[in-house]
């Protein structure tokens, strides 16, 4: 998303990390999560925000932290869930 905003950048550096890093993938995730959407200019849509939520609850992460994390009301973040579940529902069909 930010190389797509910034034309300027040649150059990425980025990190996949391993295997070595899958006990603490809930936690990575959880910071993913904390500064990808504390910042309110960075406008990410639907379709983004309902698959972190299914992510996230695929790793055992409660709604109410999820809400927390992503500066959300529960009641958004309730919908987020609901939705991508109807969404799947839909694709299995």
């Amino acid at each position: 998303m930010i190389i797509s905003q910034i034309s300027s950048i040649r150059h990425f550096d980025a990190v996949i990390l391993g295997d070595a890093y899958d006990e603490g993938e809930k936690e990575i995730i959880r910071l993913e999560t904390q500064y990808q959407y504390e910042d309110p200019t960075l406008d990410y849509g639907p379709l983004q925000k309902y698959l972190k939520v299914k992510r996230m609850q695929e790793k055992g992460i409660e709604l109410e932290e999820i809400a927390s994390l992503m500066g959300e009301k529960i009641g958004r973040i309730n919908e987020f869930s609901e939705t991508i579940v109807l969404m799947d529902q839909y694709l299995e069909i």
